[in-house]
């Protein structure tokens, strides 16, 4: 077993990755709020967006914190978890299966979440051209969601297994362009949700193409 191999099945290293990519990702949203500001960008485009990358790092860390302790007793803010569930489901060890489940689970959060904020902070920002792309956003959002509760079940899912693997293989290409674009831009916001995506996607498709997902999804 390769050293990417060991790190990538130590679920305790992989959630202190994520806590701390989340700890990066926070910093890098109030840095980038206080540049809009300084560059009198829109009050309420400034919260709103700030708000749905916030989001974003939060479930960031909770993933790290349920990955780490197999356990949501230690969530900084249990009003959202319990709103919002477990992402990652603690009834059973923790595996290969049910860590990919989560991050199906948390990518559909984040995508429908973060959407919907920026949906309205480009309301008010009078860019409706763009709003477009955030609704299909949304909708991929959901497909997570109810994909994250089918690969639980079990049964056969291999178009289903199909799909996810070529989607988490674009967002790691994306995401990867996305942290150059935000650093070449000078662009905390972006590269704050670009790099959680970055890990979240690389870490799917190493779950993804296991024999232990491909056989729970019947591929």
């Amino acid at each position: 077993m390769s050293s990417v191999e060991e790190l990538f099945d130590n679920s305790k290293k992989m959630g202190s990755i994520c806590m701390l990519v989340a700890l990066l990702g926070l910093v890098l949203a109030i840095l980038g709020a206080i540049m809009m500001i300084v560059w009198e960008i829109s009050v309420i485009y400034v919260v709103l967006t700030t708000i749905g990358t916030l989001v974003l790092v939060y479930l960031t860390y909770q993933f790290g914190l349920e990955l780490r302790d197999n356990s949501i007793d230690k969530v900084p803010l249990p009003f959202l978890t319990n709103f919002l569930g477990p992402l990652i489901n603690h009834s059973h060890k923790l595996t290969r299966v049910s860590i990919f489940a989560g991050i199906v689970k948390f990518i559909g959060l984040g995508l429908i979440i973060s959407g919907i904020f920026f949906i309205i902070a480009y309301i008010f920002a009078g860019a409706g051209i763009l709003i477009g792309a955030l609704i299909i956003r949304i909708l991929i959002g959901l497909v997570f969601l109810w994909a994250s509760k089918e690969i639980s079940s079990g049964g056969n899912h291999s178009f289903m297994w199909i799909l996810l693997v070529v989607l988490f293989a674009l967002l790691l290409i994306i995401s990867l362009v996305s942290v150059i674009t935000g650093l070449i831009l000078l662009d905390p916001i972006s590269l704050a949700s670009a790099l959680i995506t970055l890990v979240f996607s690389g870490y799917a498709l190493y779950l993804g193409v296991s024999s232990e997902v491909k056989s729970q999804m019947g591929v």
